[in-house]
């Protein structure tokens, strides 16, 4: 079963994998306070390279992702 519904600057999937209801979330161009505040709510503290940290990913997407890229975001889950 998988139930897809729209609003104004995301969009939320929602499904069930191995009995377990997901929902993911697109945070189309997100800004800073939202790649921190995404970065803050992940259980048990991150794990993770420097690539995926918020300041690169903001840097990507300020710099590199507007060049090449008609829209980008994160997925949240």
């Amino acid at each position: 079963m998988n139930d897809r519904s729209v609003s104004p600057g995301n969009e939320t999937v929602r499904g069930q994998t191995a009995g377990h209801e997901i929902r993911v979330v697109w945070h189309e161009k997100p800004d800073a306070d939202l790649l921190h505040s995404l970065w803050a709510s992940l259980p048990g503290g991150a794990r993770c390279s420097a690539f995926q940290t918020p300041q690169f990913v903001e840097c990507f997407f300020q710099e590199m992702a507007p060049e090449v890229c008609d829209t980008y975001g994160i997925l949240a889950a």
